[in-house]
């Protein structure tokens, strides 16, 4: 009887070992999780910032010339529409971080160390499945700003170089002829 009750310890001790292994795992994928989210925040505010600079740059120029190009308008909207999409997605980075721990001490202050465990592990992964599905609409947000970025940049690059590319192209056909 008193190997029953030594298996029985030993199973209860393995529990405890493995309830501990989960819950630290999950702990340290929604810290893993959040800090991503923090990542893509800091993307948001380097966009905010290139763009932001870029349309100064743009608006300073040509602003008291008579003449824009509508390259560059183009362009200068374009920055535009990226950085309120950049915005969208700085302002709504709300996710979760469970649990609040004043609740947490009120409602589980009497419960056992593994139904504590148990709780906060059950919190930690609806926190990081509802995390997860914010992290994809900011990440379609960040990608969709850089990509609108990235061809108004490319815009603004063939607009200034344009002339020179005409130039060299003359060039060439003078030499040929």
């Amino acid at each position: 009887m008193q190997k029953n009750d030594t298996l029985l310890c030993m199973r209860e001790d393995q529990k405890d070992d493995s309830l501990e292994l989960i819950y630290q795992e999950i702990k340290e994928n929604l810290k893993e999780q959040l800090s991503s989210v923090d990542q893509i925040t800091t993307r948001y505010s380097f966009i905010l910032g290139f763009n932001s600079v870029l349309l100064v740059l743009l608006l300073q120029t040509y602003l008291n010339s008579k003449e824009m190009d509508c390259f560059l308008k183009i362009a200068g909207l374009m920055l535009l529409i990226s950085m309120v999409i950049a915005l969208i997605g700085f302002f709504v980075k709300s996710y979760r971080k469970d649990p609040a721990p004043g609740i947490l001490y009120d409602k589980y202050k009497n419960k056992s160390v593994i139904e504590i465990k148990k709780q906060l592990s059950s919190n930690y992964i609806e926190c990081f499945n509802e995390n997860k599905k914010r992290i994809k609409t900011l990440v379609s947000l960040y990608q969709a700003s850089s990509i609108i970025t990235t061809i108004a940049v490319f815009i603004i690059f063939i607009y200034f170089i344009k002339e020179g590319i005409i130039e060299w192209t003359k060039g060439i056909i003078n030499l040929l002829m």
